[in-house]
């Protein structure tokens, strides 16, 4: 510290200016302590050297081993990804005849979705495949592609985003230019926000964002997440059409045993259960009807009877007890 603190200031002026016979304390001893190796002997520092040149060795062993598990699981992630291939061209077949799937997908993602404005969404609705594309070297990068059907939006077929690495191994991206129709720009949309004019938030400024493309968080989640399982993302329930949508998950995750007990409950009468879900129309619940929806409300007099019936048995307990 510069000085002493204001307290101990007061407390100074305040002493004796006599000070002739005040004991004066020496200062504390600043001197560092000796480290571990300056109490070895010569011998025993040699003994110490030896055995951390072999820890060195040891771990250089190790680096070069997870080199060649590096590789190795490089090669075959490669192998796995020419075993897929077939089935994932059969898959892309399968989502071009349902409408709107990549745009649910994109809604329906809990990442993605924030990052929608509602104009990105409709742009979305144009959206026919979504293609990612592992180089045969992985080391050398990727691609991601969107292809789109005839829009309102831009000229583009196609619009891509590719990632590789430099001569350096430093990762790098570029992407399609996008050629927007005059005034459908999206990315250059303005909104207001308070006295000034701000640019909208627009998912399609990915494209253009190529600052850090090591860590591109929207790819990381196209390529590893919606890429490798998108029907989960499209199977998730909408306000309008969850119903439709329960329905196909159901024929997708019953198994035979489900499926009997299905039938079994099917042939069983009785009425349906409630789903909980409200008529757009009408505040009321749809499983009013149902009987275990009905009112369980008790009178006053069911109360008083309950709770009289609650004090004889203390009483008859406290009795038995005495």
């Amino acid at each position: 510290m510069d000085g002493p603190t204001p307290s101990k200031q007061f407390k100074i002026s305040d002493a004796p200016t006599n000070t002739e016979h005040s004991p004066v304390e020496d200062p504390p001893s600043t001197k560092s302590q000796p480290s571990s190796s300056s109490k070895l002997d010569p011998s025993e520092q040699e003994s110490t050297l030896d055995i951390l040149e072999q820890i060195d060795i040891c771990q250089g062993e190790l680096e070069n081993l997870n080199e060649e598990a590096s590789e190795e699981i490089i090669r075959i992630e490669e192998k796995f990804n020419r075993l897929r291939q077939p089935h994932i061209d059969r898959r892309n077949e399968f989502i071009k005849k349902i409408p709107n799937f990549w745009v649910c997908t994109f809604v329906n993602h809990p990442q993605l979705a924030p990052r929608l404005s509602e104009e990105d969404e409709e742009c979305l609705h144009y959206l026919r495949q979504l293609i990612v594309h592992n180089y045969d070297d992985l080391k050398t990068g990727y691609s991601i592609t969107f292809h789109f059907t005839k829009n309102p939006f831009f000229e583009n077929e196609t619009i891509s985003k590719e990632f590789s690495l430099t001569e350096d191994g430093e990762p790098t991206s570029k992407s399609s230019k996008i050629r927007w129709k005059p005034g459908m720009d999206i990315t250059k949309k303005m909104r207001s926000k308070g006295k000034v004019s701000v640019p909208c938030a627009s998912f399609f400024g990915w494209f253009s964002d190529h600052l850090d493309a090591g860590n591109d968080e929207i790819a990381d989640v196209l390529r590893d997440d919606l890429w490798s399982n998108p029907l989960q993302y499209y199977l998730i329930p909408d306000v309008d059409d969850s119903l439709d949508k329960s329905r196909l998950m159901d024929s997708l995750m019953c198994s035979d045993d489900e499926s009997n007990s299905i039938n079994r409950r099917v042939e069983e009468p009785g009425p349906r259960p409630i789903t909980g879900k409200k008529d757009i129309n009408n505040d009321s619940a749809i499983g009013e009807s149902h009987p275990s929806s009905q009112s369980n409300d008790k009178s006053p007099e069911d109360d008083s009877v309950n709770k009289s019936s609650v004090e004889d048995c203390k009483d008859t307990v406290q009795n038995d007890a005495s």
